[in-house]
């Protein structure tokens, strides 16, 4: 898979996590900034993530759900680490959840 259609693949991800987590009238908001990295920033206002599975929420099989594999974010972290990126979850309380993707400028693709 060429890396625009991973890249695509995370937005997926992390969007999908978002959409089932939050309520009607609920927000998603995407922001990034750049300085020594690129860093992209996706915060949502759902229900967060128990503090308990937050050490783990990027293991296989891991989820918050009553359905779905658990793969989601495991699928995002392991693409964003084979192009020499970091993911992280910010912050997760009862009001939301903010997860943290870093890149490298100027990595070449191979």
């Amino acid at each position: 898979m060429d890396r625009s259609k991973q890249m695509m693949q995370v937005l997926y991800n992390l969007l999908h996590n978002s959409i089932e987590s939050i309520e009607e009238n609920g927000t998603i908001c995407m922001y990034s900034n750049v300085n020594e990295t690129y860093n992209m920033y996706m915060y949502d206002s759902g229900r967060g993530i128990p503090k308990e599975m937050q050490k783990t929420i990027f293991e296989p099989f891991m989820t918050t759900k009553s359905s779905g594999t658990g793969l989601g974010l495991t699928i995002v972290k392991r693409i964003i680490e084979n192009h020499g990126g970091t993911t992280a979850l910010h912050d997760s309380s009862e009001k939301g959840t903010t997860f943290v993707i870093s890149l490298p400028i100027g990595r070449k693709e191979e």
